[in-house]
């Protein structure tokens, strides 16, 4: 019995999940009550309470787990890239473009973070987690820059800190003019090429 009610605990969980990143996508933040997400998972605002502290606790936990196929590339290419640097941050670029149009889960949480809520003092805690995660893969970005540079793969006057914040703004801003408009440009199909382009100025 204990184990079915961990199972339906999780499931209920999930489920308000679900109803969040929907009605965040359809309404926006600010224009989604929590009786909204608990209606339409079929709970009470008990329930929700239950699982999360407010409605900034879920998007914030939304934000987290949708995520994560960003960061495991920039896990992945971080660890396999000290041979050829270069190589490993071009495909990061190519990798986290790609995603954008092609991963979901990717998608709808900069679909959220960038179009559906307003910086405001309550959501301060999403826009602190995004600050971290930011300076995280910049770092990460800064150490396979400084890497390439020491080999010759890049210019030896190239400003890294400089230059890995414009990759960050590169990627950031190319993924915000797609998900504003889809329709103008497909990031799978030309992300080897935006990636290209973008390198070129630190040869």
């Amino acid at each position: 019995m204990a184990r079915r009610t961990k199972e339906d605990a999780e499931q209920t969980r999930k489920t308000l999940l679900g109803a969040a990143l929907s009605l965040f996508r359809a309404k926006g933040y600010s224009g989604t009550r929590i009786a909204d997400i608990a209606r339409r998972a079929g709970v009470t605002k008990g329930a929700f309470y239950w699982h999360f502290k407010s409605k900034v606790d879920i998007l914030v936990e939304l934000t987290d787990a949708l995520a994560a196929p960003m960061y495991e590339i920039f896990e992945r290419h971080k660890t396999k890239g000290a041979e050829r640097p270069a190589k490993a941050l071009f495909k990061i670029m190519v990798e986290v473009l790609t995603a954008v149009e092609e991963n979901e889960n990717v998608r709808s949480v900069m679909e959220i973070v960038f179009l559906k809520v307003e910086k405001t003092e309550e959501l301060a805690p999403l826009f602190k987690r995004k600050e971290q995660e930011t300076g995280k893969f910049l770092a990460d970005i800064e150490m396979l820059t400084a890497l390439a540079a020491a080999k010759g793969e890049f210019r030896p006057d190239l400003d890294i800190p400089t230059a890995c914040a414009a990759m960050i703004a590169h990627m950031t801003g190319l993924a915000h003019i797609w998900l504003s408009a889809p329709q103008n440009l497909s990031l799978k199909q030309k992300a080897p090429e935006l990636a290209r382009l973008f390198f070129q100025g630190w040869r």
